[in-house]
């Protein structure tokens, strides 16, 4: 029989100060509403809000009006000047560069248009904004976060992929060049995975969900058990390139889901903007070559989330990526495509696109920027 083995005193210690900084970036909450709310007494309580004031994490507001007598109830939230951190998404031809203060309020943001492809000139192109942004946001960044498609080395956070995005960069570190260009400490992260920890953040953490995000390539990523999924290998949930047998035929998902997919049944230019633009205009004015090419996609995701389903048992499927730019029509047609498979299970299952749109990667890059922030301040409390 294996022993069982609980959690050391610090250990506990540093979960319940993640939990109360949870709370804290949820509002403003006093001394006694947060202990309620993590279950400790509040001398426990006291211990950890006085150790997170002196770190400068969290500050002490004014008095909140109550009609209890005794001691009066204090004001507590996060410090937003406590420090600045990076947010950069890689995952479409508009990467989005944010700079946001503690409180993840984005301060100042960036774009840059037409960059699909990931070069070395596209990189030194936003090491020189994020320092424009720095120098007149007059502030220092404590992380960056990049959120970048593909398969993300855990330990190191190198991009090890070979993906259409990424050209001449064979040789190069991402987190290594970003760390040697600006200074600021560096960590990558797949693209769809902050996608998903945004939605999650803003949105439940409780549901077991799956998102599948679906651009000029196809991927995704899982929440569950309340976390995100992320496999050892650097993987987030790659569902493009899972085998399906479509019409008789062997593909991956993302021959059939895919952008490029689409662009590529109606003779248009793949990996480019303008082609998926010109795809838009037709689609919207009813082109039959265009709608039909859009209806196999759609197939194509329905059978996609009867496998997600019926492997993890998600009951929430979150659409994102420059599909949607398809609107309610091509959402309404993975629904029928879903239900023609008529089953309790599939009933169950509820399907919508994103609620952060294109933003969704900088949301999570500076969601995950923040929390690797924290987890830094812990360390150095240990250490001393």
């Amino acid at each position: 029989m294996t022993e069982k083995r609980g959690q050391k005193p610090a250990a506990v210690r540093d979960t319940n100060i993640k939990l109360v900084m949870q709370l804290l970036f949820d509002g403003s909450r006093s001394r006694s509403d947060l202990a309620e709310s993590v279950s400790l007494s509040n001398p426990a309580l006291t211990k950890i809000i006085d150790e997170l004031i002196g770190i400068g994490l969290v500050r002490e507001g004014g008095e909140i009006a109550t009609k209890a007598r005794g001691r009066k109830k204090v004001d507590l939230a996060v410090n937003g000047n406590f420090a600045h951190v990076l947010g950069v998404d890689f995952s479409s031809n508009e990467i989005i560069i944010a700079l946001a203060d503690f409180s993840k309020k984005i301060v100042l943001s960036d774009e840059l248009f037409d960059s699909e492809i990931i070069t070395k000139e596209v990189l030194a192109k936003v090491v020189e904004r994020i320092k424009e942004m720095l120098g007149k946001a007059r502030v220092k960044a404590e992380c960056l976060c990049i959120g970048v498609p593909g398969k993300v080395d855990v330990r190191t956070g190198e991009v090890r992929t070979s993906a259409y995005k990424y050209r001449d960069l064979q040789d190069i570190n991402i987190v290594e060049y970003f760390e040697n260009a600006l200074s600021v400490k560096t960590v990558a992260v797949n693209d769809a995975s902050l996608h998903m920890l945004a939605e999650k953040v803003y949105g439940g953490r409780e549901r077991d969900s799956a998102l599948i995000y679906n651009d000029f390539g196809t991927g995704g990523a899982l929440w569950l058990g309340g976390e995100a999924f992320e496999s050892a290998s650097g993987l987030a949930a790659e569902f493009g390139i899972a085998p399906v047998s479509y019409r008789g035929e062997n593909y991956i998902y993302e021959d059939i889901c895919s952008i490029n997919a689409m662009l590529r049944e109606c003779g248009y230019e793949v990996n480019a903007p303008k082609s998926y633009e010109r795809f838009l205009r037709a689609y919207s004015d009813g082109a039959e070559k265009e709608r039909m090419a859009a209806e196999r996609s759609a197939n194509g995701i329905a059978l996609l989330i009867r496998s997600i389903v019926c492997f993890t048992g998600c009951t929430e499927i979150i659409i994102n990526g420059k599909i949607c730019d398809l609107g309610g029509g091509y959402l309404e047609a993975v629904k029928r495509f879903l239900l023609e498979e008529k089953t309790e299970r599939i009933a169950r299952v509820a399907v919508h696109y994103g609620r952060f749109g294109k933003n969704g990667t900088i949301v999570g890059a500076i969601e995950k920027a923040v929390g690797q922030t924290i987890d830094w301040e812990i360390e150095k409390r240990h250490e001393t």
